[in-house]
């Protein structure tokens, strides 16, 4: 990471970096599935400062969290342009003209309006804070992110699977479009695994007994 970040990143969330930092160098997209607190926001920035030549870069977060996105950035990234896409007066023209070392923070609820506009741009980085928000496959959320276009994306969430197994292609179907085959074939696959692993426990049951 650069050399700003030597004395801030405690080594798991070195880790962290590298493990993002390898998924983008093979064009895979990544999910940081780290507790709350355990600086996800910092590990994400630290990515971003190294491909900031790549492209503009978005993220799309809860708007409970957008203003505390602008202040880390401000913070580690000064050398980013941070604009909050909720702040803009003229949100049409900052996306036709944000460019590689912007970044562009939106809330969900604002990326919902502003999808026509934003799936038109190449981003170089796409962010997805609080993930479980498109966990459910038929919410508007889930299908609008999906059509946005980027060189690498970012799944943040300390919760990856909040209900359900299934939750979590949602997750992987944006970060890593096809990766694990259609819905309905991944939900079909957990099902019969869950049952076999039942079986196998009743089994297990019943010789102890």
């Amino acid at each position: 990471p650069s050399s700003s970040f030597d004395d801030i990143l405690r080594p798991y969330q070195l880790d962290g970096f590298k493990w993002l930092k390898t998924l983008a160098k093979f064009n895979f997209g990544g999910i940081l599935a780290d507790d709350m607190g355990l600086g996800k926001t910092i590990q994400t920035i630290a990515v971003m400062l190294q491909k900031r030549d790549d492209g503009p870069i978005l993220v799309v977060a809860p708007t409970s969290v957008v203003l505390n996105w602008q202040s880390e950035l401000v913070r580690f990234a000064p050398s980013l342009n941070t604009m909050i896409l909720n702040q803009c007066a003229h949100k049409t023209k900052t996306i036709e003209e944000i460019s590689s070392g912007d970044v562009l923070v939106a809330s969900y609820g604002m990326m919902l309006t502003q999808i026509a506009n934003l799936e038109k741009k190449e981003w170089g980085i796409i962010v997805l804070d609080e993930a479980h928000a498109i966990k459910n496959y038929n919410t508007k959320a889930f299908k609008s992110v999906i059509r946005l276009s980027g060189k690498n994306r970012i799944v943040l969430t300390g919760t990856p699977i909040q209900n359900h197994f299934s939750e979590i292609w949602s997750l992987f179907h944006f970060s890593n479009p096809g990766l694990l085959g259609s819905q309905k074939s991944f939900s079909e696959k957990v099902k019969y695994n869950r049952e076999r692993d039942e079986d196998w426990a009743d089994d297990v049951a019943k010789e102890i007994n």
